[in-house]
């Protein structure tokens, strides 16, 4: 308790009188909102969703969560795309690996063409 004070001591002058003029007192959200904005400004905003929508601390916890997964998932790398064909007798298949994750049409179709290209360059 005494630790959540002195950390509530931190809280910026405008975001302290935000929370008091919003009636927002429960230490627990105070402490939520410091830790999930990253500025004054930010913090009077949270403050003021947290009164509009009365959110508690655990809304605000899930909502960091939410965002902390959001952000790791667009942080994945993607997978490059890789076209694969099979001729119909089996005989042979082909596989092309683009450093993309998505590939138009008229991509691969230019990409085959190069191959050809060189292919025939490399018979001479």
């Amino acid at each position: 308790m005494v630790t959540e004070s002195l950390q509530l001591l931190k809280m910026p002058r405008r975001a302290r009188e935000a929370a008091q003029a919003l009636n927002v007192q429960s230490r627990s959200v105070l402490l939520e909102v410091m830790r999930a904005a990253s500025d004054e400004d930010q913090m009077i905003s949270l403050l003021e969703k947290v009164s509009d929508h009365r959110l508690t601390r655990d809304d605000l916890r899930d909502e960091a969560r939410r965002r902390t997964a959001a952000r790791r998932s667009s942080r994945r790398r993607r997978k490059p795309h890789t076209f694969k064909f099979r001729s119909p007798d089996k005989t042979y298949s082909l596989s092309l690996s683009f450093r993309k994750s998505e590939v138009e049409r008229e991509d691969l179709i230019s990409a085959l063409e190069n191959v050809l290209t060189e292919l025939r360059a490399a018979r001479g």
